[in-house]
This record gives structure tokens, C-alpha cells and sequence, in this order.
């Protein structure tokens, strides 16, 4: 049985149509109350995934990223960096335009998931797009809207 306070789960992975496979990821125990955090991947040959969800708390591994898991079904390393980017979204629990914003983050091709009502995992393709969608975001976290940070180490 999982045990909802020490597992992350993803309710609507990214690319859900392409996974056929889930694994967990061992998440820093200092830093967060949740032990793992379960992915969403889709097996390839050579004992090789595609990660198809974008992670919330796991940090280092990035939509579309190939890893390779240990025999007990643990993202062991990645074998092949997709170059996406990950970012996560907290907004202000006060604010309201949560919508407007997700809607001018999809403008510029970001592709998202929702943990909770404020937290988002964000999928930017490369470098250049995620420093485009950082400047957006970091509009909105000067006008005090919500905080951000990057999902690489």
C-alpha cells in the first residue's frame, strides 16, 4: 500500500498516451517529507525508458529523458538527456489569475502538469525556451504572484 504522504504521484502525466510503464525515483530525504516519487515512462528496447511525465520534485531528470532503472524498478541513471528543462510553479494561495498565466505559459509551448491547486511542473524543450519562460515568470514573481525554481541540480 502506498502511503500518500511519502509517495509523489502524477494524476495526468505529460505524454500519458505514450507510457506503458511506471517506476519511482528515490527523492532527497532532507529536503522533502516524500520519499519518491512515481514516473510515468515508456519501455524501449535495450532495458531502456523515455521518461513521459514531467517531474515535480525529482530533480536532475527532465521530460523525455532515457533512463535506465535498478532490478527493484528505481530510476538509476539517465542514459540519454533530452534537453528539456524543467521548471516548478508555486503560486500565492491569494492569487487568482492562476488560469491567465498557465494559459500565457502554454502561448510559448510550455507543457505542464498540476500537483496541487498552486503547484506546477513545467516542460520547456531546450535552454533558450526555458529562459524565455523564465522572464515570464519572473514578471509575475516581482509583482509577488508566485515563486519558481529550476528542476536541473
Amino acid at each position: 500500500m502506498i502511503n500518500d504522504r511519502e509517495w509523489v504521484t502524477h494524476v495526468s502525466p505529460a505524454w500519458r498516451e505514450r507510457s506503458n510503464y511506471i517506476a519511482n525515483f528515490d527523492l532527497d530525504a532532507d529536503q522533502l517529507p516524500f520519499k519518491r516519487e512515481q514516473l510515468w515512462l515508456r519501455k524501449l528496447p535495450d532495458a531502456k525508458f523515455e521518461l513521459c511525465c514531467i517531474p515535480f520534485f525529482a530533480k536532475g531528470i527532465h521530460l523525455a529523458d532515457i533512463v535506465s532503472l535498478t532490478s527493484e524498478g528505481v530510476v538509476e541513471a539517465i542514459v540519454t538527456p533530452s534537453g528539456h528543462w524543467t521548471l516548478r510553479l508555486l503560486f500565492r494561495s491569494d492569487f487568482t489569475q492562476r488560469d491567465e498565466v498557465v494559459r500565457d505559459l502554454e502561448a510559448t509551448g510550455v507543457t505542464h502538469e498540476r500537483f496541487t491547486k498552486s503547484l506546477y511542473s513545467l516542460d520547456t524543450t531546450d535552454a533558450d525556451h526555458a529562459k524565455n519562460v523564465m522572464t515570464l515568470l519572473d514578471q509575475h514573481m516581482n509583482q509577488g504572484h508566485l515563486e519558481y525554481e529550476t528542476g536541473w541540480n
